[in-house]
């Protein structure tokens, strides 16, 4: 089984247009809630070394594969993992991005139990994740053909402008 897991940040669910509002209505001065906007709708993080600020790391996106056998045990064990996880970093799983892929011999009560333990979706178009078919099987040339055609393509345009 597989559990593609979408997280959604603290600060990717406030309102900032409200919050900025909020201020302005509150008496603070447009430059102070400027600052303050600034400060908190942009994320990025410093890792201290030695006590001294060593570069900045900007993050883009929030997905996570698990691998996992379907039992209900396991399932329970990660999202008890998950939920400690949501309070100390803040992020949510979001449910609406999220899916599960399970086995071919996955009993269909098993799944629907899973499913609903995690509020998850399995009936999802199997669409590609980070370019890749996120299944590949045993047809692997028809899996690759247009990761293969978008290559080929390139470089027929790149032969064409270094002929021109």
């Amino acid at each position: 089984m597989t559990i593609k897991l979408d997280m959604s940040k603290a600060y990717n669910r406030i309102e900032w247009d409200y919050l900025k509002a909020l201020m302005l209505k509150m008496g603070f001065h447009k430059k102070w809630v400027d600052l303050i906007m600034a400060g908190i709708s942009t994320v990025s993080y410093s890792v201290l070394v030695n006590g001294a600020p060593s570069g900045f790391i900007k993050p883009s996106r929030d997905d996570s594969l698990f691998f996992c056998n379907a039992s209900l045990s396991e399932c329970h064990i990660i999202m008890e993992i998950l939920q400690a996880y949501e309070i100390a970093s803040g992020q949510k799983i979001n449910s609406d991005k999220s899916f599960i892929l399970f086995s071919s011999n996955t009993p269909h009560s098993l799944r629907e139990e899973i499913k609903q333990l995690f509020n998850a979706n399995s009936n999802v178009p199997l669409e590609k994740y980070l370019g890749l078919p996120p299944i590949i099987g045993r047809g692997k040339m028809q899996a690759f053909e247009d990761i293969k055609s978008k290559v080929q393509s390139k470089l027929e345009g790149w032969k064409g402008k270094l002929l021109s």
